[in-house]
Protein backbone atom coordinates (compact mmCIF):
# COMPACT_ATOMS: atom_id res chain seq x y z
CA UNK A 1 0.00 0.00 0.00
CA UNK A 2 1.28 3.45 -0.95
CA UNK A 3 0.04 6.60 0.82
CA UNK A 4 -1.00 9.10 -1.83
CA UNK A 5 -1.60 12.24 0.19
CA UNK A 6 -4.90 13.94 0.92
CA UNK A 7 -7.19 13.74 -2.15
CA UNK A 8 -9.77 16.32 -3.16
CA UNK A 9 -13.30 15.88 -1.84
CA UNK A 10 -14.81 17.76 -4.82
CA UNK A 11 -16.96 16.08 -7.45
CA UNK A 12 -15.27 15.09 -10.73
CA UNK A 13 -16.78 17.95 -12.76
CA UNK A 14 -15.55 20.60 -10.28
CA UNK A 15 -12.11 18.99 -10.08
CA UNK A 16 -11.64 19.01 -13.86
CA UNK A 17 -12.70 22.66 -14.09
CA UNK A 18 -10.80 23.65 -10.94
CA UNK A 19 -13.94 25.12 -9.41
CA UNK A 20 -14.85 25.31 -5.74
CA UNK A 21 -17.34 22.55 -4.92
CA UNK A 22 -19.70 22.93 -1.94
CA UNK A 23 -20.07 19.09 -1.78
CA UNK A 24 -23.82 19.24 -1.21
CA UNK A 25 -25.85 16.08 -1.64
CA UNK A 26 -27.28 14.68 -3.80
CA UNK A 27 -25.74 17.26 -6.20
CA UNK A 28 -23.41 20.22 -5.71
CA UNK A 29 -24.57 23.77 -6.44
CA UNK A 30 -22.08 24.24 -9.32
CA UNK A 31 -23.55 21.27 -11.22
CA UNK A 32 -27.12 22.33 -10.49
CA UNK A 33 -26.47 25.89 -11.75
CA UNK A 34 -24.86 24.47 -14.90
CA UNK A 35 -27.83 22.09 -15.42
CA UNK A 36 -25.36 19.20 -15.40
CA UNK A 37 -25.63 15.80 -13.74
CA UNK A 38 -23.38 15.81 -10.68
CA UNK A 39 -21.14 12.70 -10.84
CA UNK A 40 -21.09 12.42 -7.02
CA UNK A 41 -18.21 12.14 -4.61
CA UNK A 42 -15.39 9.68 -4.14
CA UNK A 43 -14.69 7.51 -1.09
CA UNK A 44 -11.81 9.57 0.34
CA UNK A 45 -10.48 6.90 2.70
CA UNK A 46 -10.18 4.37 -0.14
CA UNK A 47 -8.15 6.92 -2.13
CA UNK A 48 -5.58 7.48 0.63
CA UNK A 49 -3.88 4.20 -0.25
CA UNK A 50 -3.23 2.57 -3.62
CA UNK A 51 -2.40 -1.10 -4.09
CA UNK A 52 0.89 -1.02 -6.03
CA UNK A 53 1.45 -4.80 -5.92
CA UNK A 54 0.73 -5.36 -9.62
CA UNK A 55 3.01 -2.51 -10.76
CA UNK A 56 5.85 -3.67 -8.51
CA UNK A 57 5.53 -7.20 -9.85
CA UNK A 58 5.60 -5.98 -13.46
CA UNK A 59 8.71 -3.87 -12.81
CA UNK A 60 10.48 -6.77 -11.13
CA UNK A 61 9.65 -9.16 -13.98
CA UNK A 62 10.77 -6.61 -16.59
CA UNK A 63 14.08 -6.13 -14.80
CA UNK A 64 14.48 -9.88 -14.54
CA UNK A 65 13.98 -10.35 -18.33
CA UNK A 66 16.47 -7.58 -19.14
CA UNK A 67 19.04 -9.13 -16.85
CA UNK A 68 18.40 -12.54 -18.40
CA UNK A 69 19.09 -11.21 -21.93
CA UNK A 70 22.25 -9.50 -20.71
CA UNK A 71 23.53 -12.72 -19.15
CA UNK A 72 23.07 -14.59 -22.44
CA UNK A 73 25.16 -12.01 -24.38
CA UNK A 74 27.97 -11.91 -21.86
CA UNK A 75 28.86 -15.11 -20.05
CA UNK A 76 31.42 -13.49 -17.80
CA UNK A 77 28.65 -11.63 -15.94
CA UNK A 78 26.34 -14.65 -15.57
CA UNK A 79 27.31 -15.45 -12.01
CA UNK A 80 26.87 -11.92 -10.64
CA UNK A 81 23.64 -11.36 -12.57
CA UNK A 82 22.19 -14.60 -11.27
CA UNK A 83 22.82 -13.37 -7.76
CA UNK A 84 21.19 -10.03 -8.59
CA UNK A 85 18.09 -11.75 -10.03
CA UNK A 86 17.72 -13.76 -6.82
CA UNK A 87 18.03 -10.54 -4.83
CA UNK A 88 15.33 -8.89 -6.94
CA UNK A 89 13.11 -11.95 -6.55
CA UNK A 90 13.54 -11.80 -2.78
CA UNK A 91 12.75 -8.08 -2.79
CA UNK A 92 9.63 -8.67 -4.89
CA UNK A 93 8.35 -11.33 -2.51
CA UNK A 94 8.93 -9.00 0.43
CA UNK A 95 6.91 -6.23 -1.22
CA UNK A 96 4.03 -8.56 -2.06
CA UNK A 97 3.74 -9.90 1.49
CA UNK A 98 1.95 -7.01 3.18
CA UNK A 99 2.04 -7.26 7.00
CA UNK A 100 -1.34 -8.27 8.38
CA UNK A 101 -1.31 -5.25 10.72
CA UNK A 102 -1.06 -2.88 7.73
CA UNK A 103 -3.85 -4.68 5.89
CA UNK A 104 -6.01 -4.62 9.02
CA UNK A 105 -5.43 -0.89 9.48
CA UNK A 106 -6.41 -0.19 5.87
CA UNK A 107 -9.59 -2.24 6.35
CA UNK A 108 -10.40 -0.48 9.62
CA UNK A 109 -9.84 3.00 8.16
CA UNK A 110 -12.08 2.30 5.16
CA UNK A 111 -14.82 0.32 6.95
CA UNK A 112 -15.10 1.90 10.38
CA UNK A 113 -14.05 5.54 10.50
CA UNK A 114 -15.23 7.28 7.29
CA UNK A 115 -17.67 9.95 8.42
CA UNK A 116 -17.63 8.50 11.92
CA UNK A 117 -16.34 9.36 15.37
CA UNK A 118 -12.72 8.38 14.60
CA UNK A 119 -12.41 10.17 11.25
CA UNK A 120 -9.38 12.09 12.54
CA UNK A 121 -7.36 8.85 12.68
CA UNK A 122 -6.67 8.95 8.92
CA UNK A 123 -4.40 11.98 9.40
CA UNK A 124 -3.00 10.96 12.80
CA UNK A 125 -1.73 7.64 11.42
CA UNK A 126 0.93 9.55 9.46
CA UNK A 127 2.47 10.95 12.65
CA UNK A 128 2.25 7.98 15.02
CA UNK A 129 5.63 6.64 16.14
CA UNK A 130 6.63 3.12 17.13
CA UNK A 131 6.00 2.20 20.78
CA UNK A 132 3.15 4.68 20.97
CA UNK A 133 0.09 3.29 22.84
CA UNK A 134 -2.08 4.84 20.13
CA UNK A 135 -0.43 2.68 17.46
CA UNK A 136 -0.80 -0.50 19.53
CA UNK A 137 -4.44 0.31 20.36
CA UNK A 138 -5.17 1.00 16.69
CA UNK A 139 -3.57 -2.30 15.66
CA UNK A 140 -5.63 -4.17 18.28
CA UNK A 141 -8.93 -2.66 17.10
CA UNK A 142 -8.00 -3.09 13.42
CA UNK A 143 -7.14 -6.78 13.90
CA UNK A 144 -10.37 -7.33 15.84
CA UNK A 145 -12.47 -5.74 13.09
CA UNK A 146 -10.67 -7.75 10.39
CA UNK A 147 -11.10 -10.97 12.38
CA UNK A 148 -14.87 -10.50 12.31
CA UNK A 149 -14.79 -9.73 8.59
CA UNK A 150 -12.81 -12.92 7.88
CA UNK A 151 -14.36 -14.96 10.71
CA UNK A 152 -10.81 -15.79 11.80
CA UNK A 153 -10.09 -17.01 15.33
CA UNK A 154 -6.37 -16.66 14.68
CA UNK A 155 -6.74 -12.95 13.95
CA UNK A 156 -8.89 -12.51 17.04
CA UNK A 157 -6.19 -14.18 19.15
CA UNK A 158 -3.63 -11.78 17.68
CA UNK A 159 -6.00 -8.87 18.35
CA UNK A 160 -6.39 -9.84 22.02
CA UNK A 161 -2.62 -10.12 22.38
CA UNK A 162 -2.27 -6.60 20.97
CA UNK A 163 -5.07 -5.43 23.27
CA UNK A 164 -3.25 -6.64 26.38
CA UNK A 165 -0.09 -4.89 25.21
CA UNK A 166 -2.06 -1.71 24.42
CA UNK A 167 -3.59 -1.77 27.92
CA UNK A 168 -0.13 -2.03 29.46
CA UNK A 169 1.26 0.82 27.34
CA UNK A 170 -1.76 3.04 27.99
CA UNK A 171 -1.65 2.39 31.75
CA UNK A 172 2.05 3.26 31.69
CA UNK A 173 1.32 6.47 29.75
CA UNK A 174 -1.32 7.72 32.19
CA UNK A 175 1.18 7.46 35.06
CA UNK A 176 3.05 10.40 33.55
CA UNK A 177 1.23 13.74 33.47
CA UNK A 178 3.22 14.73 30.38
CA UNK A 179 1.99 11.64 28.51
CA UNK A 180 -1.50 11.61 30.05
CA UNK A 181 -2.47 14.99 28.55
CA UNK A 182 -1.49 13.99 25.00
CA UNK A 183 -4.25 13.49 22.42
CA UNK A 184 -2.87 10.05 21.58
CA UNK A 185 -3.35 8.77 25.13
CA UNK A 186 -7.01 9.83 25.23
CA UNK A 187 -7.62 8.35 21.77
CA UNK A 188 -6.04 5.09 22.99
CA UNK A 189 -8.60 4.92 25.81
CA UNK A 190 -11.44 5.50 23.31
CA UNK A 191 -10.04 2.84 20.96
CA UNK A 192 -9.73 0.32 23.79
CA UNK A 193 -13.38 0.98 24.64
CA UNK A 194 -14.26 0.40 20.97
CA UNK A 195 -12.26 -2.85 21.05
CA UNK A 196 -14.41 -4.14 23.92
CA UNK A 197 -17.53 -3.13 22.02
CA UNK A 198 -16.41 -4.97 18.88
CA UNK A 199 -15.31 -8.14 20.69
CA UNK A 200 -18.09 -8.18 23.28
CA UNK A 201 -19.23 -11.76 23.90
CA UNK A 202 -20.86 -11.48 27.33
CA UNK A 203 -23.83 -9.23 28.23
CA UNK A 204 -23.04 -5.52 28.40
CA UNK A 205 -21.46 -4.48 31.70
CA UNK A 206 -22.53 -1.01 32.87
CA UNK A 207 -19.75 -0.96 35.47
CA UNK A 208 -17.07 -1.71 32.85
CA UNK A 209 -18.39 0.96 30.48
CA UNK A 210 -18.67 3.55 33.26
CA UNK A 211 -15.09 2.80 34.33
CA UNK A 212 -13.83 3.54 30.79
CA UNK A 213 -15.81 6.77 30.57
CA UNK A 214 -14.64 8.01 33.99
CA UNK A 215 -11.08 7.24 32.90
CA UNK A 216 -11.57 9.37 29.78
CA UNK A 217 -13.04 12.19 31.90
CA UNK A 218 -10.05 11.99 34.28
CA UNK A 219 -7.70 12.49 31.32
CA UNK A 220 -9.76 15.47 30.14
CA UNK A 221 -9.55 17.03 33.60
CA UNK A 222 -5.74 17.06 33.36
CA UNK A 223 -5.76 19.08 30.14
CA UNK A 224 -4.85 22.72 29.69
CA UNK A 225 -7.42 25.22 28.30
CA UNK A 226 -5.57 25.60 24.98
CA UNK A 227 -6.02 21.88 24.30
CA UNK A 228 -9.80 22.30 24.25
CA UNK A 229 -9.47 25.20 21.81
CA UNK A 230 -7.67 23.07 19.20
CA UNK A 231 -9.73 21.34 16.50
CA UNK A 232 -8.73 17.83 17.60
CA UNK A 233 -9.02 18.64 21.31
CA UNK A 234 -12.54 19.97 20.85
CA UNK A 235 -13.48 16.94 18.75
CA UNK A 236 -12.23 14.55 21.44
CA UNK A 237 -14.16 16.38 24.15
CA UNK A 238 -17.36 16.19 22.09
CA UNK A 239 -16.77 12.49 21.38
CA UNK A 240 -16.37 11.65 25.08
CA UNK A 241 -19.39 13.80 25.99
CA UNK A 242 -21.56 12.17 23.35
CA UNK A 243 -20.56 8.67 24.47
CA UNK A 244 -21.39 9.50 28.08
CA UNK A 245 -24.78 11.09 27.33
CA UNK A 246 -25.97 8.37 24.96
CA UNK A 247 -24.64 5.62 27.24
CA UNK A 248 -26.44 7.06 30.27
CA UNK A 249 -29.71 7.22 28.32
CA UNK A 250 -29.27 3.57 27.34
CA UNK A 251 -28.52 2.50 30.92
CA UNK A 252 -31.10 4.85 32.52
CA UNK A 253 -28.51 6.35 34.88
CA UNK A 254 -27.51 9.94 35.65
CA UNK A 255 -24.63 11.72 33.96
CA UNK A 256 -21.48 11.23 36.11
CA UNK A 257 -20.98 14.36 38.27
CA UNK A 258 -17.30 14.42 37.25
CA UNK A 259 -18.30 15.16 33.66
CA UNK A 260 -20.87 17.80 34.64
CA UNK A 261 -18.21 19.64 36.64
CA UNK A 262 -15.76 19.36 33.75
CA UNK A 263 -18.33 20.74 31.30
CA UNK A 264 -18.86 23.82 33.46
CA UNK A 265 -15.13 24.52 33.62
CA UNK A 266 -14.39 24.12 29.89
CA UNK A 267 -17.60 25.59 28.44
CA UNK A 268 -15.83 28.88 27.66
CA UNK A 269 -13.06 27.09 25.72
CA UNK A 270 -15.15 24.98 23.34
CA UNK A 271 -17.58 25.71 20.50
CA UNK A 272 -20.82 25.60 22.47
CA UNK A 273 -22.77 26.33 19.27
CA UNK A 274 -21.99 22.82 18.02
CA UNK A 275 -25.30 21.08 17.38
CA UNK A 276 -24.25 17.63 18.63
CA UNK A 277 -22.86 19.12 21.83
CA UNK A 278 -26.05 21.08 22.41
CA UNK A 279 -28.17 17.96 22.02
CA UNK A 280 -25.89 15.99 24.33
CA UNK A 281 -26.60 18.48 27.09
CA UNK A 282 -30.31 18.61 26.17
CA UNK A 283 -30.83 14.92 27.00
CA UNK A 284 -29.51 15.32 30.54
CA UNK A 285 -33.13 15.96 31.53
CA UNK A 286 -34.12 12.51 30.25
CA UNK A 287 -31.34 10.75 32.15
CA UNK A 288 -32.31 12.58 35.36
CA UNK A 289 -35.98 11.64 34.89
CA UNK A 290 -35.13 7.99 34.17
CA UNK A 291 -32.89 7.76 37.23
CA UNK A 292 -35.45 9.48 39.49
CA UNK A 293 -38.11 6.96 38.43
CA UNK A 294 -35.72 4.03 38.71
CA UNK A 295 -34.62 4.88 42.26
CA UNK A 296 -38.11 5.83 43.50
CA UNK A 297 -37.40 9.54 43.82
CA UNK A 298 -40.44 10.32 41.63
CA UNK A 299 -43.65 8.33 42.07
CA UNK A 300 -46.55 10.69 41.30
CA UNK A 301 -47.89 9.84 37.78
CA UNK A 302 -49.09 13.41 37.13
CA UNK A 303 -45.72 14.93 38.02
CA UNK A 304 -43.84 12.35 35.95
CA UNK A 305 -46.09 12.95 32.93
CA UNK A 306 -45.72 16.71 33.23
CA UNK A 307 -41.91 16.46 33.28
CA UNK A 308 -41.82 13.95 30.41
CA UNK A 309 -44.18 16.06 28.27
CA UNK A 310 -42.07 19.20 28.80
CA UNK A 311 -38.91 17.29 27.85
CA UNK A 312 -40.58 15.86 24.73
CA UNK A 313 -41.69 19.34 23.64
CA UNK A 314 -38.14 20.64 24.09
CA UNK A 315 -36.71 17.81 21.97
CA UNK A 316 -39.27 18.51 19.22
CA UNK A 317 -38.31 22.19 19.24
CA UNK A 318 -34.64 21.28 19.20
CA UNK A 319 -35.03 18.87 16.25
CA UNK A 320 -36.90 21.52 14.26
CA UNK A 321 -33.84 23.80 14.40
CA UNK A 322 -31.40 21.32 12.89
CA UNK A 323 -28.84 23.07 10.65
CA UNK A 324 -28.57 22.10 6.96
CA UNK A 325 -25.33 20.14 7.37
CA UNK A 326 -27.15 17.65 9.63
CA UNK A 327 -30.08 17.09 7.25
CA UNK A 328 -30.74 14.00 5.16
CA UNK A 329 -32.98 13.21 2.20
CA UNK A 330 -35.92 10.84 1.91
CA UNK A 331 -37.23 8.97 -1.12
CA UNK A 332 -40.15 6.69 -1.87
CA UNK A 333 -39.04 3.29 -3.06
CA UNK A 334 -40.10 -0.30 -2.62
CA UNK A 335 -38.49 -2.49 0.02
CA UNK A 336 -40.19 -5.85 0.30
CA UNK A 337 -38.81 -6.23 3.83
CA UNK A 338 -39.91 -2.87 5.22
CA UNK A 339 -43.51 -2.55 6.47
CA UNK A 340 -45.93 -0.44 4.46
CA UNK A 341 -45.31 3.01 5.91
CA UNK A 342 -45.65 5.10 2.77
CA UNK A 343 -42.43 3.80 1.25
CA UNK A 344 -40.19 6.46 2.82
CA UNK A 345 -36.48 5.64 3.00
CA UNK A 346 -33.73 7.87 4.36
CA UNK A 347 -30.69 8.43 2.11
CA UNK A 348 -27.51 10.55 2.10
CA UNK A 349 -26.95 9.57 5.72
CA UNK A 350 -23.46 9.71 7.13
CA UNK A 351 -22.54 7.81 10.27
CA UNK A 352 -22.89 10.94 12.38
CA UNK A 353 -26.24 11.93 10.88
CA UNK A 354 -27.66 8.47 11.58
CA UNK A 355 -26.32 8.53 15.14
CA UNK A 356 -27.69 12.00 15.90
CA UNK A 357 -31.17 11.50 14.45
CA UNK A 358 -31.67 8.02 15.88
CA UNK A 359 -30.65 9.36 19.30
CA UNK A 360 -33.27 12.11 18.92
CA UNK A 361 -35.86 9.51 17.88
CA UNK A 362 -34.94 7.16 20.71
CA UNK A 363 -35.12 10.04 23.21
CA UNK A 364 -38.66 10.86 22.06
CA UNK A 365 -39.64 7.18 21.96
CA UNK A 366 -38.47 6.59 25.55
CA UNK A 367 -40.15 9.77 26.81
CA UNK A 368 -43.44 8.79 25.20
CA UNK A 369 -43.20 5.28 26.64
CA UNK A 370 -43.02 6.97 30.06
CA UNK A 371 -45.98 9.23 29.19
CA UNK A 372 -48.07 6.26 28.00
CA UNK A 373 -47.26 4.13 31.06
CA UNK A 374 -48.11 6.78 33.66
CA UNK A 375 -51.13 8.15 31.77
CA UNK A 376 -52.62 4.65 31.90
CA UNK A 377 -52.13 4.63 35.69
CA UNK A 378 -54.37 7.65 36.18
CA UNK A 379 -58.14 7.66 36.48
CA UNK A 380 -59.90 7.21 33.11
CA UNK A 381 -60.60 10.62 31.61
CA UNK A 382 -60.42 12.42 28.27
CA UNK A 383 -57.05 13.99 29.13
CA UNK A 384 -55.39 10.67 29.93
CA UNK A 385 -56.91 9.01 26.86
CA UNK A 386 -55.55 11.80 24.66
CA UNK A 387 -52.10 11.45 26.27
CA UNK A 388 -52.12 7.70 25.65
CA UNK A 389 -53.20 7.93 22.01
CA UNK A 390 -50.76 10.77 21.23
CA UNK A 391 -47.89 8.94 22.92
CA UNK A 392 -48.65 5.75 21.00
CA UNK A 393 -48.76 7.62 17.68
CA UNK A 394 -45.41 9.27 18.46
CA UNK A 395 -43.84 5.92 19.37
CA UNK A 396 -45.04 4.41 16.07
CA UNK A 397 -43.74 7.42 14.11
CA UNK A 398 -40.30 7.27 15.79
CA UNK A 399 -40.09 3.50 15.22
CA UNK A 400 -40.96 3.96 11.55
CA UNK A 401 -38.29 6.68 11.16
CA UNK A 402 -35.65 4.45 12.76
CA UNK A 403 -36.55 1.55 10.46
CA UNK A 404 -36.27 3.90 7.46
CA UNK A 405 -32.54 4.31 8.19
CA UNK A 406 -31.87 0.59 7.68
CA UNK A 407 -32.42 0.02 3.89
CA UNK A 408 -29.19 1.83 2.96
CA UNK A 409 -27.31 -0.96 4.80
CA UNK A 410 -29.44 -3.77 3.41
CA UNK A 411 -28.54 -2.85 -0.18
CA UNK A 412 -32.24 -2.35 -0.91
CA UNK A 413 -31.94 1.15 -2.38
CA UNK A 414 -31.41 1.94 -6.08
CA UNK A 415 -27.73 1.62 -7.06
CA UNK A 416 -27.35 5.29 -8.01
CA UNK A 417 -28.21 6.47 -4.48
CA UNK A 418 -26.74 3.58 -2.52
CA UNK A 419 -24.24 4.90 0.03
CA UNK A 420 -21.14 2.92 1.03
CA UNK A 421 -21.75 0.78 4.09
CA UNK A 422 -19.71 1.65 7.15
CA UNK A 423 -19.46 -1.17 9.67
CA UNK A 424 -19.44 1.31 12.56
CA UNK A 425 -22.93 2.40 11.50
CA UNK A 426 -24.07 -1.18 11.94
CA UNK A 427 -22.97 -0.97 15.58
CA UNK A 428 -24.97 2.21 16.25
CA UNK A 429 -28.13 0.61 14.80
CA UNK A 430 -28.06 -2.25 17.32
CA UNK A 431 -29.37 -0.28 20.30
CA UNK A 432 -32.41 1.39 18.63
CA UNK A 433 -33.39 -1.76 16.73
CA UNK A 434 -33.14 -3.96 19.84
CA UNK A 435 -35.39 -1.52 21.76
CA UNK A 436 -37.93 -1.55 18.91
CA UNK A 437 -37.90 -5.34 18.76
CA UNK A 438 -38.67 -5.63 22.48
CA UNK A 439 -41.23 -2.81 22.88
CA UNK A 440 -44.87 -3.85 23.18
CA UNK A 441 -45.95 -0.35 22.12
CA UNK A 442 -44.26 -0.64 18.70
CA UNK A 443 -46.51 -2.12 15.96
CA UNK A 444 -45.87 -5.81 15.28
CA UNK A 445 -44.75 -5.26 11.67
CA UNK A 446 -42.07 -2.78 12.75
CA UNK A 447 -40.97 -5.03 15.62
CA UNK A 448 -40.52 -7.96 13.24
CA UNK A 449 -38.60 -5.76 10.80
CA UNK A 450 -36.31 -4.54 13.60
CA UNK A 451 -35.60 -8.13 14.71
CA UNK A 452 -34.96 -9.23 11.11
CA UNK A 453 -32.62 -6.26 10.61
CA UNK A 454 -30.64 -7.22 13.72
CA UNK A 455 -30.13 -10.71 12.28
CA UNK A 456 -29.07 -9.13 8.98
CA UNK A 457 -26.52 -6.90 10.76
CA UNK A 458 -25.20 -9.93 12.62
CA UNK A 459 -24.92 -12.19 9.56
CA UNK A 460 -24.20 -9.86 6.63
CA UNK A 461 -22.27 -7.06 8.37
CA UNK A 462 -20.55 -9.67 10.57
CA UNK A 463 -21.44 -8.09 13.92
CA UNK A 464 -22.38 -11.11 16.06
CA UNK A 465 -23.65 -8.98 18.98
CA UNK A 466 -26.61 -7.88 16.82
CA UNK A 467 -27.92 -11.42 16.30
CA UNK A 468 -27.77 -12.07 20.05
CA UNK A 469 -30.15 -9.21 20.92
Amino acid sequence: MVFCGKPSRHCERCRLRRMRCDQRRPACTQCINASSVCPGYRNIVDLLFHDETKKVRQRALKTSRLLSRSSQSSGRYSSSLGTLVKTLQLHRDTVLDLPIESYAQSFFLSSYIMGGNFEYLAQLCERVVVRDPLLTSLEAVALASLSQERRSRGLMTAARTKYIRALQETNHAVQSRQEAVKDGTLISVLLLSLFENITQEEPFSCDSWLKHMKGAVALLQLRQPEQFRSALGGELYKQVGKNIHVGCVQQRIRIPPEFLELHKSVACFIDISNYVLQFSTAIEGLTNLQAAIRYGELTDPEEINCLAKDLDDSVVLFASSVPPEWCYSSICTQDRCLPKDGGKRHINQTHRIIELWNTIRMTRLMLNEIIYKYACMGAPCATHELLCSTARETIEMMASEICATVPQFRQSLPAQIQSPRIVASGHILIWPLSILGASELVPVALRLYAIESLHFIGADMLIPQAAEK
